[in-house]
């Protein structure tokens, strides 16, 4: 007996991610049976981009927050098996909560909390793994986390448990006509919870979560300590230590120092200081996303982490142009790479393991298999480790004129 395909809804279809994915799934279109494409505006059944006869899909104009219950009620009825893709910036739980309901599966790219703190990361997902059973849900998806998960995984697969890790991105992206504001290449709202509303935190000895009084913005560090082997520049940027869903989960798995540092463009960076500076926040009007597509972009994004050995590190990286991608930039691009790799794993194994898992839990080899068809993963090993994990320095020459402010809520 032929096993049915299931039908796949994807949320957000409008965003960038949504459409940097829709460019990449035709090649694996008929492991799907219908396909429906859901946000609140059709903007991308308007994209040139997007392959609109080969994935011969289904629009639906609605809202998340009021029409998903109905939308899946609906499709239950149709089809014997519906997996949700969330790829919106929306608070996880909702979502998750009515997929599970009417016994629809669901992926999402990361959990997004309503508290600005991710201390409780782990006791929610904990959580979710108990209350959520009618299905098989799988979080955090997409680039990092995701890609850089199995990253981490293959080397400890092939070197054993490091004594630390930390994981880095540079995106440098650039327009070719500067708007005069802080840019950025990906959504407002989750850039703005990671470096500037929520505190920024790592996990030290034993994988226990630190959170600092501060957000991500107050204390970059430099980043030459992880670039300069592998990018060659005149002068290296500064760092956010932001939390992220997959230094928590991969540093308490294996009970090892972990931490994410980011870079923005220098000149966004300064800028974002500068209004963090004088007001304590950054609104998300204070932005420019850049698309790569109205305004061409200069620069790369490289994602990768260092693992830390007695003797010697190993790293991993990968690094895409923004002009090497079309319809899209780097980071969106690299972010659907590893959502569509994620999905065509999950869509192996999710008729036998209801429940919450993570991103962890998927093959690795197949994943990273899958990536290798859109972008190439760099490996280097060196014997001399510079870099030792220290709590970030508590000077605050950029803090906001309210210390001890209460953490800020988003842009509604």
């Amino acid at each position: 007996m032929t096993t049915p395909r299931p039908s796949l809804i994807v949320l957000g279809a409008s965003g960038g991610v949504a459409q940097a994915f829709l460019q990449l799934l035709p090649s694996s279109r008929a492991a799907l049976s219908t396909l429906y494409l859901v946000d609140k505006t059709d903007s991308v059944t308007r994209c040139p981009h997007v392959p609109h006869a080969r994935l011969n899909y289904r629009f639906i104009e609605a809202d998340v927050n009021t029409s998903l219950s109905g939308l899946l009620a609906q499709a239950v009825e149709r089809d014997a098996h519906v997996i949700v893709l969330d790829l919106t910036d929306q608070i996880t739980q909702p979502i998750l909560h009515t997929a599970d309901l009417h016994g629809v599966h669901y992926i999402n790219c990361s959990l997004n909390a309503e508290a600005t703190t991710m201390t409780g990361y782990l006791p929610t997902l904990k959580k979710f793994g108990r209350a959520y059973t009618n299905g098989a849900h799988m979080l955090s998806t997409g680039m990092n986390p995701g890609i850089i998960n199995h990253m981490v995984l293959d080397v400890i697969k092939r070197y054993g448990v490091p004594e630390s890790y930390v994981e880095f991105e540079y995106d440098s992206a650039f327009p070719a006509v500067d708007p005069g504001t802080p840019f950025i290449t990906w959504s407002k709202r989750q850039f703005l919870a990671e470096s500037v509303i929520d505190y920024s935190g790592y996990c030290g000895e034993g994988g226990k979560y630190q959170e600092l009084d501060v957000p991500a913005i107050v204390h970059p560090i430099s980043m030459e300590q992880f670039l300069r082997p592998i990018l060659s520049l005149d002068e290296y940027p500064l760092g956010m230590i932001v939390p992220h869903d997959e230094i928590i989960s991969l540093s308490q798995y294996f009970g090892i120092p972990g931490q994410f540092v980011y870079a923005v463009h220098p000149l966004s960076l300064e800028r974002l200081r500068s209004i963090y500076a004088a007001r304590g926040t950054v609104q998300e009007l204070e932005l420019t996303l850049l698309n790569n597509i109205d305004t061409p972009l200069q620069g790369s994004d490289t994602i990768g982490v260092w693992l830390k050995y007695r003797d010697y590190r190993v790293g991993c990286w990968c690094q895409v142009f923004h002009k090497d991608v079309i319809g899209t930039n780097a980071t969106l691009y690299m972010v659907a790479v590893g959502v569509l790799a994620s999905l065509l794993e999950f869509l192996r194994t999710y008729r036998s393991s209801p429940g919450v898992s993570s991103v962890d839990d998927l093959n690795t080899e197949r994943l990273l298999g899958t990536v290798k068809r859109y972008m190439q993963i760099h490996e280097r090993i060196e014997d001399i480790y510079p870099y030792q994990m220290v709590n970030p320095p508590q000077e605050e020459a950029y803090a906001a004129p309210s210390q001890g402010r209460e953490k800020q809520t988003l842009n509604p």
